[in-house]
């Protein structure tokens, strides 16, 4: 994908396989992100989620449905791996997080 002349920005897709009409899942394998980027990342699209979709955020709480114990999982990691990350990157140590 190119952008006209004036703006001289090139970019690209990322990598997508089409599960059927309506779903697409992306790749990752071109993401720079440490394991802390990704979490927070995750973190801010379901926040924008739950914040501009409550009705469909509400609707997902109630039946359990795939996405909203997607997002229900990867949350409860973020919140028990996100603090050992940071102060691992504080401390210039490493932190392993055993349930």
């Amino acid at each position: 994908m190119q952008y006209p002349a004036a703006h001289s920005l090139e970019g690209k897709f990322p990598l997508n396989y089409t599960l059927h009409a309506g779903q697409c899942l992306l790749s990752t394998n071109e993401v720079i992100l440490n394991e802390f980027g990704i979490y927070y990342v995750a973190s801010y699209i379901a926040g924008m989620f739950a914040r501009y979709y409550p009705e469909y955020w509400a609707r997902g709480v109630d039946s359990s449905n795939q996405t909203f114990r997607v997002i229900d999982a990867l949350m409860f990691h973020a919140l028990s791996r996100t603090p050992l990350l940071l102060l691992g990157e504080l401390r210039d140590k490493y932190y392993v997080y055993f349930q």
